[in-house]
C-alpha cells in the first residue's frame, strides 16, 4: 500500500511538472508577445523605430528611432500639444505612418500621427516627430493600418501566471529530485 502510495505522490509531482513547463511556455518569456496581438515587439515599422518595454510597478511603452532616441512614451509630451502621455492605450501604422492613441495627465485620450520634419539625424533620413490629431483624424488613419490596442490587465495576469508556472516547475523538480533521492538512499517516508 505505501509504495502504491509513493507511486502516486511522484505521478502527481510530475505532473504538475509537465503542467508548469507547458504554462510557462504558454505564458511565454518573452513578455508581452504572447501571439495575441498585445504588441509585438519585434514588427517592423516604419522609418525604422522600434518599441521598448519598460517594466516596471506599471509597464511602459516606448518608441525608439534608428539613432537609440526615444521618440513617445509615457511622461512624453510635444511642443505641438501642451498635454503629457500618461499611458498608451493603442498604436497603429503601415508602411509611413504611426499614429498613436494615449491617455493625458488630464485623463483624456489624445491622438497623434507621425510625420517627417525637416531636419536630417546623423544617418542622414528626416528626424521624425509627432502631431496632435482628431479622433475622426486618428479613426480614418486607423482604416490602412495595423491596429494594436494595449490590455495592461492581460499583461498582469499573464505575467502572474508565468510566475506561478515558474514556481510550480521549480517546486516539482524539487520534491520530483527529493523523492528519488529518498527512495535510492532507502528512505519510505512518503
Amino acid at each position: 500500500m505505501k509504495k502504491n502510495k509513493n507511486k502516486y505522490f511522484i505521478l502527481l509531482w510530475v505532473v504538475v511538472l509537465i503542467l508548469s513547463v507547458i504554462g510557462f511556455i504558454k505564458y511565454d518569456n518573452n513578455m508581452f508577445d504572447y501571439g495575441d496581438g498585445f504588441i509585438t515587439l519585434n514588427s517592423k515599422m516604419p522609418y525604422g523605430i522600434t518599441l521598448k518595454l519598460i517594466d516596471g510597478t506599471t509597464p511602459s511603452l516606448f518608441l525608439i528611432d534608428e539613432e537609440g532616441y526615444e521618440l513617445f512614451g509615457k511622461d512624453f509630451s510635444y511642443y505641438s500639444t501642451p498635454f503629457t502621455c500618461l499611458e498608451l492605450l493603442a498604436y497603429a501604422y503601415n508602411e509611413s505612418t504611426i499614429v498613436i492613441k494615449y491617455i493625458d495627465n488630464i485623463n483624456r485620450d489624445r491622438y497623434v500621427e507621425s510625420f517627417e520634419s525637416q531636419y536630417l539625424n546623423n544617418n542622414g533620413n528626416r528626424v521624425i516627430s509627432f502631431k496632435g490629431i482628431t479622433e475622426s483624424a486618428f479613426n480614418d488613419i486607423v482604416k490602412d493600418c495595423r491596429l494594436i490596442e494595449l490590455d495592461y490587465a492581460k499583461y498582469d495576469l499573464y505575467k502572474r501566471y508565468r510566475l506561478l508556472s515558474f514556481i510550480g516547475f521549480i517546486m516539482s523538480i524539487f520534491c520530483c529530485l527529493r523523492l528519488l533521492f529518498a527512495k535510492k538512499n532507502g528512505y519510505n517516508n512518503y
